[in-house]
């Protein structure tokens, strides 16, 4: 016999988590791929890769969208050209 009570979404207790949010960078954010280190700035996703173009220009790297982590500018110019030289 079906139960005529209304079924609710559980209870969120105080301290737990309710569901992880995924990190979604917008075009031209800077980024780090947590699985390389590579750091560059998002591009897209197609085919569900993200690719990351590297400062400077160049090529685009791929990674998976989970890896990727925000990138303040400053430390992301200083990763690839070293502190102080051009991380303005």
């Amino acid at each position: 016999m079906a139960s005529t009570q209304k079924r609710t979404a559980p209870m969120h207790r105080p301290g737990s988590v309710v569901a992880s949010t995924r990190y979604q960078p917008k075009r031209d954010d800077w980024v780090v791929d947590t699985a390389t280190g590579f750091v560059g700035r998002f591009q897209g996703v197609t085919a569900g890769k993200a690719y990351i173009r590297p400062f400077g220009g160049g090529l685009e790297c791929d990674t998976q969208p989970k890896n990727l982590r925000p990138q303040e500018r400053n430390s992301a110019v200083e990763k690839v050209n070293g502190p102080g030289l051009g991380g303005a």
